[in-house]
């Protein structure tokens, strides 16, 4: 154990250095927004879609990153050894999620992220830590990971919401390697996550606002939806303006 903690600070101290720089966007700017869903939800899709139209900042989740950070495929690795790896995995989300926020420059207009650090805490490291591959200190340690990245300012979280079977009939469809392997249980398993952190309160008790979109829609009509959405956020934060 203190052999491996000895390997692991460098990593945490620098990661938690990372984190801790990201400082509040100006309270002048308008809400957040994170994309959240399964996978295989649609939620690439979506921000794509949403960037092709030139009137909010969209940044999509930082796949590449996961594939290739100093010459290791982390997704690989927690996809072929999920035991040994869901940690390590969690700490490299973290710290790409943060430092997407970080390198994001301040707008005036509404900013997109596709998928947050809370969800990575949330949803993907509350399941390993459910099925034994995540220790309660190693949660613990990501917990702090997480606090140092936590907004200072209100949120939306658009979720994509899809049936988990659907969600996994479509990772299988767009073929990505990392996913082939993934059994359905595991989408039902994350879904439950997902419901259990987004819905779980009434909508007057959320610190932060969510709203949900219907995943099941075709592409365009989804899109369609969450543009409705998002010009009510801009509404509701006193201009009609993206």
């Amino acid at each position: 154990m203190a052999r491996y903690l000895l390997i692991a600070a460098p990593a945490l101290i620098l990661l938690a250095l990372t984190l801790l720089r990201c400082s509040a966007p100006p309270a002048a700017r308008l809400r957040d927004v994170f994309l959240e869903g399964n996978i295989g939800a649609g939620k690439s899709t979506l921000a794509t879609t949403l960037a092709s139209t030139g009137k909010f900042d969209v940044y999509q989740e930082p796949v590449a990153e996961w594939q290739e950070t100093g010459g290791f495929n982390f997704l690989q690795a927690l996809t072929q050894d999920y035991s040994a790896n869901a940690y390590l995995f969690q700490v490299l989300a973290l710290g790409t999620l943060a430092r997407r926020m970080r390198n994001a420059p301040s707008s005036t207009r509404l900013r997109i992220f596709e998928r947050s650090a809370r969800c990575a805490l949330d949803v993907f490291s509350e399941y390993g830590h459910a099925v034994g591959a995540i220790s309660q200190m190693e949660m613990e340690t990501l917990r702090v990971l997480l606090d140092a990245t936590r907004p200072e300012h209100p949120v939306v979280y658009l979720y994509v919401r899809v049936d988990p079977g659907e969600a996994w009939h479509r990772s299988r469809q767009r073929g990505r390697p990392e996913e082939s392997s993934l059994p359905a249980s595991y989408f039902t398993r994350l879904h439950r996550h997902l419901d259990d952190w987004l819905l779980r309160t009434e909508p007057a008790e959320r610190i932060n606002e969510v709203v949900v979109l219907d995943g099941s829609l075709p592409p365009d009509e989804l899109a369609t939806a969450a543009m409705e959405a998002l010009e009510k956020i801009c509404r509701s934060t006193g201009t009609d303006k993206y």
